[in-house]
């Protein structure tokens, strides 16, 4: 059994997701704002919150926190006999 997969990319996918924002990127534009699916931002320069947290790239222990109370905690209470549903969202 696996309680979260995380992968990279899958912008367009109906599932919850961290935005990362680098400074360097060469796309600048935010997607939190057109994508409710969006349950925080981590950013490597100050950025708007767009009403979600905001984290710092390098806040491991923090982002590994809001994954296991948010992502983590949901699925295991969303389905039937402690089983996740699929396609979860926040």
């Amino acid at each position: 059994p696996c309680d979260a997969i995380i992968a990279e990319g899958y912008k367009g996918a109906p599932v919850a997701k961290i935005e990362a924002r680098r400074s360097a990127s060469r796309s600048r534009e935010p997607l939190a704002p057109g994508d409710p699916n969006v349950i925080a931002i981590a950013a490597d320069h100050p950025t708007e919150a767009h009403g979600r947290p905001i984290f710092s790239l390098d806040d491991i222990a923090g982002l590994a926190d809001l994954i296991e109370r948010v992502v983590i905690g949901r699925a295991s209470s969303a389905g039937a006999a402690g089983q996740p549903e699929s396609g979860f969202r926040p």
